[in-house]
């Protein structure tokens, strides 16, 4: 029997309406984005009234949760269902939180008229927070979602307004705040009362989470399948931010003169938009910090875990968190500790999980 439980809850409530067995399906969880997963379910068997399943299977307002050792692994708005008469199998399509906040903006309860947020001296949690608050009231009940928000008092350097009129929505504030440097993550766990809830989880800069030490040369690993990328596509020695304005009006900021990094290979410079920028030193600002982010190429991992409770529970694999492979006298890896990021987790109903992972 499988060791996962998958619930259905109500989304706005995060009360649990039903546990169900699926007969396949996967997931995915994603750091700075959004995970999404699809499971399929036998109706066949008629346990359950074709009314209880389309109560259930509601869609957006009902939320599939992945649970194992009793914890949240993963949580996915229902997005789309697709019948088939012949095998009597539905197939139930779910995303991340985050997705319904692609369809949010931060308007507050007067909605559009009026709604412009001004956000003053912050730091990057509490401006996301703020943005986030925003989107979860209106002058409805139902823009309510069960998310946990960062302190929004949190003093810092990041001052913006959202104007109504650009009509910016959640989500895009908040890739804009995680270009200047912050991890974002909504990790969904069971509430002291039981029920469904996202944590907001902002970092100063990059988030982290546990530490687990994984022994290749153990006789039997349980990572397999490592493989081991140097990419160096992203790589660049300068970026332009293009603010707002067009033509010669247009805002662009760059690496101010004397500033640079030390060149390490060849000139290679880009362009990224930052539509929200209204000046210079604020364009330049990104700039700088995107250069950073992509001044070195990218060490990258990737392997499938066999789950071992004894090293890492997987429900205890936060987004963030650090592993750490043992090697010595591989062929190309070098001999001691190699540290990785988890930047993502996807799994099926097996004991196997894929971990997405990024060199530190």
């Amino acid at each position: 029997m499988s060791a996962y439980e998958y619930w259905f809850c109500d989304t706005v409530t995060g009360v649990k309406q039903l546990r169900v067995v699926p007969s396949s399906g996967a997931w995915s969880r994603v750091l700075n984005g959004a995970g999404s997963g699809s499971h399929t379910f036998q109706l066949g068997d008629r346990k359950l009234p074709r009314s209880s399943w389309r109560s259930l299977t509601s869609p957006w307002a009902r939320t599939l949760v992945v649970a194992r050792g009793g914890k949240v692994v993963y949580a996915g708005l229902v997005k789309s269902l697709q019948w088939d008469a012949a095998t009597k199998t539905l197939t139930v399509n779910h995303a991340d939180v985050r997705t319904i906040l692609g369809d949010r903006y931060p308007f507050g309860v007067t909605s559009y008229h009026g709604g412009t947020l001004v956000v003053t001296g912050k730091s990057f949690g509490a401006a996301a927070a703020m943005v986030v608050g925003a989107g979860l009231i209106g002058p409805r009940p139902i823009f309510a979602l069960p998310i946990v928000l960062p302190s929004t008092a949190t003093s810092g350097t990041y001052s913006h307004t959202y104007n109504a009129y650009n009509f910016t929505t959640v989500a895009d504030a908040l890739t804009d705040i995680q270009k200047l440097g912050p991890d974002i993550d909504f990790e969904p766990r069971w509430s002291s009362s039981d029920t469904l809830e996202w944590v907001m989880r902002v970092g100063a800069n990059l988030l982290t989470g546990g530490a687990f030490d994984f022994p290749m040369n153990a006789g039997k690993p349980a990572l397999t399948g490592v493989k081991n990328m140097l990419d160096a596509s992203q790589q660049v020695t300068g970026v332009y931010a293009i603010g707002q304005g067009s033509g010669e009006d247009m805002i662009v900021g760059g690496i101010p003169a004397g500033t640079e990094q030390a060149a390490i290979i060849p000139a290679r410079e880009t362009t990224q938009p930052y539509k929200e920028s209204k000046t210079e030193a604020e364009a330049s600002g990104y700039a700088v910090a995107a250069t950073n982010a992509l001044h070195e190429a990218t060490s990258q991992w990737s392997f499938s875990y066999i789950i071992n409770d004894d090293i890492a529970p997987v429900e205890n694999l936060q987004l963030g968190s650090t592993l750490r492979l043992y090697y010595d006298d591989d062929e190309w890896i070098y001999d001691g500790w190699q540290t990785v990021r988890l930047t993502g987790l996807s799994g099926d109903m097996t004991e196997t999980v894929t971990p997405t992972v990024q060199g530190v």
